[in-house]
């Protein structure tokens, strides 16, 4: 009778190699998580702001009456995210000779996971703080939503540096995220506007396609290019929030929901659990085999006014 050998298909994975490239190509390739506040390993977090003080004149000697210091908490609770399981297939994992392309795998994997979390992170942009929005809006002579130009980064500057719901200017470092449509229409308005290209200090234009996804800078402030960025109904001020406008008031049409925000003072992400991957073997003989599911547990939100929408046409 013939030997028999039992082959257990999780060993034959290099997990560690997956992973590693999967973590690599998922923080480094055009990231968003850096732009937030990240809490890591535990089921929920909470992002705290104080709101600004104000200092008036006193009476010499008058009596203290102090104001309670009541900061608002925002907790956020990581929910699990996965791609779709990719299978290897039996007959493929026994016979090959490491040829399986487990870096491309975990590259692949690591893209999807990466663009997740961006998914995440972007989708707060068109969100509330404290009941308040506000945004900087490409609008036309009637009052339609226009091509991003210019004049609306002005316009969303302008808000960062005070004209806002705080009417001060934003905490730290801020940082622009915007569709590559909208990107788009800033090439297309650099092209008409030549003087501004000689003038580096004003912007600044990196290599289409960088890999950081770092498309450049204006007036000192990065851009970031996201395809997650999204396109949907066009969303107005609300609270005390103001809306800019660069043509008429906004009468209609869809828009792009790119944003410029506080780094790390704005956005929280909460990272429960890391990305990593399952297996899950299937019995099947010739087209069995593993299952491999990559995922994280995740979620993200705003916790400060240090966000101001940028609305374009789409």
């Amino acid at each position: 009778m013939p030997a028999t050998t039992t082959t257990t298909l999780a060993s034959l994975i290099p997990t560690d190699v997956v992973v590693g490239e999967m973590l690599a190509v998922a923080r480094d390739r055009a990231s968003l998580i850096s732009t937030c506040a990240v809490a890591r390993g535990m089921k929920t977090a909470k992002f705290s702001h104080l709101a600004a003080f104000t200092a008036a004149g006193v009476t010499e000697g008058a009596a203290v009456t102090p104001a309670a210091v009541t900061p608002t908490a925002t907790s956020v609770t990581g929910a699990p995210r996965e791609v779709p399981p990719v299978q290897m297939t039996r007959f493929a994992m026994e016979t090959s000779e490491g040829d399986m392309g487990w870096l491309q795998l975990g590259g692949a994997l690591g893209l999807a996971l990466g663009d997740d979390q961006n998914f995440l992170i972007t989708s707060v942009f068109d969100t509330n703080f404290d009941g308040n929005y506000q945004s900087a809006t490409a609008t036309d002579g009637g009052g339609a939503a226009a091509a991003l130009t210019l004049a609306c980064l002005d316009l969303a500057l302008e808000q960062a540096e005070g004209n806002n719901t705080e009417g001060l200017a934003f905490a730290g470092d801020a940082v622009m995220v915007l569709h590559p449509a909208q990107w788009s229409d800033i090439r297309d308005d650099l092209r008409t506007s030549g003087n501004f290209i000689a003038k580096p200090e004003v912007v600044g234009i990196n290599s289409a396609l960088d890999p950081s996804g770092i498309a450049g800078t204006y007036y000192g402030v990065p851009i970031i290019i996201s395809s997650k960025v999204a396109a949907n109904a066009h969303k107005a001020a609300a609270g005390t929030g103001v809306e800019l406008v660069t043509g008429a008031a906004y009468s209609g049409g869809n828009t792009y929901k790119g944003a410029i925000f506080s780094l790390g003072q704005a956005i929280g992400f909460c990272e429960s659990m890391a990305p990593n991957v399952r297996t899950e073997e299937t019995a099947l003989i010739a087209t069995g085999g593993m299952n491999v599911v990559a995922g994280y547990v995740g979620a993200a939100a705003r916790f400060s006014p240090f966000l101001s929408g940028i609305q374009s046409a789409s």
